[in-house]
């Protein structure tokens, strides 16, 4: 009877249980409903780049950035500024020790969190982007022209609509169609490399010619840095290699594979951009996929003992040409006086083409005729000359092939600065024929110039015979009258 009684009992309290399992809510803790619904509303509502009258977010840029860059950095400010009346705090991304990056910014450039790299990353060209991450808009891309090009989309195309709402799964790319899409080395993508040049010797240009090439013409952009005593997995060693035992004369050049890296050797500064155009040329002159393949044994696969500037690079623009035309006239230059066979400054008795000059033996040149030596080895034109005026103004005179030429290739830009500013504006570009008056130049770098004038020979006197071709600027501080750029430059 007990059993029974304690059975009925046992029976009725499982009944209780299911009645109460089907009627019953356990409330979720107030603070998780508060969490929830702060999630949900801010779905809804995204990104609020001037929450708090601005207080919020940080307008980030690299800390280290061209002129050009900064101005369209503060451009987007000055727009944000004008169209909501709030304004945001500038600021670059240096971060002190124990610190951590603020969770909302806006990052603009290549900056060194990690939200800009992985922008960058989900473009499979050239170009810009434009996304959210996290609670990051960020703003990259590929060059400065392309940073230019992403403020002022930003500024015209997002700006209008509103900033206070962007969606957090926003991304907007513009891309620029490069000739070669992808590049493998012995079956490993390139973006798996970086570039290493040799420490003694300034083999940064030519490393810089092969970067800005890859940049523009693949969209791969490598880590470029001077020897360092730990190899990667996979290098470009650009210059006499310290990673191997190879040792080259001055002028002798090499390409080769060992160890997974590949081997660009050079025993001096001019044949390494002579064995980097030819790399190029040889080996990244196929428009789509290029897939090398070299045997990792160290067997050389392409040497020059004297300039060998034959190859001609399929995608080379014509701002690039004349570039790579300035370095082979530095290094017959160089070539030419380590056999004893001088370059002098004269104003008359020259040659047409350095050509002319070799065979004849009769070195004499200056300023206006360097650049145009420059232009004829191009065959950019082959008779008349690009010159200045010496009336005492700023211009310059063409003869009939010239003027075909430039009509065609070039744009003819009127300036009133100097060098230095225009440098800094962003407003000169590597390759950039620039007319003062009564003196002609080509632009290398910031720094840098190809000039024929007899500031770069031994006693800065006529006859006086040159040191160099290529070197410091000595004009960075004078008023330029024009700028001669190809129409294809970037």
């Amino acid at each position: 009877m007990k059993k029974i009684r304690f059975l009925s009992w046992v029976l009725c309290f499982c009944a209780l249980l299911c009645s109460c399992s089907e009627t019953a809510t356990v409330p979720e803790p107030e603070s998780e409903i508060a969490e929830t619904a702060s999630e949900t509303e801010a779905e809804v509502k995204g990104l609020n780049l001037i929450a708090d009258n601005g207080q919020k977010y940080l307008l980030v840029r690299q800390e280290s950035c061209s002129d050009a860059v900064k101005s369209a950095f503060v451009s987007v400010k000055s727009a944000i500024l004008e169209k909501t009346g709030v304004s945001l705090s500038l600021k670059d991304d240096w971060i002190g020790n124990n610190e951590t990056a603020p969770e909302c910014e806006i990052l603009f450039g290549n900056t060194n969190r990690p939200e800009s790299a992985e922008a960058l990353s989900k473009m499979s060209e050239a170009g810009f982007i434009i996304c959210v991450i996290g609670e990051k808009l960020v703003i990259n891309g590929s060059t400065d022209k392309q940073m230019e090009l992403a403020a002022d989309y930003f500024i015209k195309e997002i700006l209008p609509g509103g900033i206070e709402n962007i969606s957090r799964d926003f991304l907007y790319t513009q891309g620029v169609t490069t000739e070669i899409q992808s590049i493998t080395i012995n079956g490993v993508d390139l973006r798996e490399y970086r570039i290493v040049y040799a420490s003694s010797g300034n083999y940064k240009n030519p490393a810089n010619t092969l970067s800005k090439y890859l940049v523009r013409h693949c969209s791969c952009s490598l880590e470029s840095v001077s020897s360092v005593k730990e190899a990667a997995a996979h290098e470009i060693v650009i210059g006499n290699a310290t990673r191997d035992d190879k040792k080259l004369d001055t002028f002798e050049t090499a390409i080769y594979m060992k160890n997974g890296s590949l081997y660009l050797s050079a025993g001096c500064e001019a044949a390494a951009e002579q064995v980097v155009y030819s790399f190029i040329a040889k080996y990244l002159s196929s428009a789509g996929r290029v897939e090398l393949t070299f045997p990792e044994d160290g067997s050389v696969q392409y040497s020059s003992s004297a300039p060998d500037w034959s190859l001609k690079p399929k995608f080379y623009s014509n701002q690039e040409l004349i570039l790579a035309n300035c370095y082979e006239i530095e290094e017959i230059l160089e070539v030419d006086m380590a056999a004893g066979k001088y370059y002098q400054y004269a104003n008359s008795g020259y040659e047409a083409t350095i050509t002319k000059a070799r065979s004849s033996n009769n070195r004499l040149t200056n300023c206006v005729i360097a650049v145009n030596w420059a232009m004829k080895n191009e065959g950019f034109w082959t008779s008349g000359l690009l010159n200045i005026k010496y009336d005492g103004t700023i211009g310059y005179t063409m003869g009939s092939a010239v003027q075909t030429c430039v009509d065609k290739n070039f744009e003819i830009i009127p300036c009133t600065e100097s060098i230095g500013t225009l440098i800094k504006k962003g407003s000169i570009l590597p390759g950039d024929i620039i007319l003062f008056q009564n003196h002609m130049q080509i632009i290398i770098d910031d720094t840098r110039a190809f000039d024929g004038g007899r500031n770069n020979t031994e006693e800065k006197a006529v006859m006086s015979k040159f040191v160099h071709f290529i070197g410091k600027n000595n004009f960075s501080s004078t008023r330029v009258g024009f700028i001669f750029r190809a129409k294809d430059a970037e």
